[in-house]
């Protein structure tokens, strides 16, 4: 399989950190017949790839969006504590030095909007870091 190296740099701020890194090195540049560069991958290298850096599918988020609404509305109901300005940004932090943490501020991981999701007391990361 053949994409163009032009169409992995313009998605590259949707996938996470690395992503243009981890193309490259999973795969060869070849000169295309038109003259553009490409990556020449394998299937198993697309699938990997695939799987690192794309975010669930819909129907996955709006599970996972369910989960989270459920789970916010126990911690409220149970007199948890709102999550503090100061744990907010700490969870922000851990977030922005993600792999998984997209230039539109989303986790490829969970697909969730990460401003909203570090406010909210039930929430966690989908990969253990906070």
């Amino acid at each position: 399989m053949r994409i163009a190296l032009e169409a992995i740099r313009a998605v590259a701020a949707q996938r996470g950190a690395g992503y243009v890194e981890a193309c490259l090195a999973a795969g060869k540049v070849v000169m295309g017949e038109d003259g553009r560069e490409m990556l020449e991958l394998t299937a198993a290298a697309y699938e990997d790839l695939r799987a690192r850096f794309s975010p669930p599918s819909i129907a996955g988020q709006a599970a996972g969006l369910a989960r989270a609404v459920m789970g916010e509305a126990g911690a409220m109901l149970a007199g948890r504590e709102p999550v503090s300005a100061e744990e907010k940004a700490r969870r922000l932090a851990i977030c922005e030095g993600c792999e998984f943490f997209t230039a539109q501020r989303r986790c490829t991981k969970c697909g969730c909007f990460m401003d909203v999701k570090a406010g909210w007391r039930a929430a966690r990361c989908p990969v253990g870091k906070w």
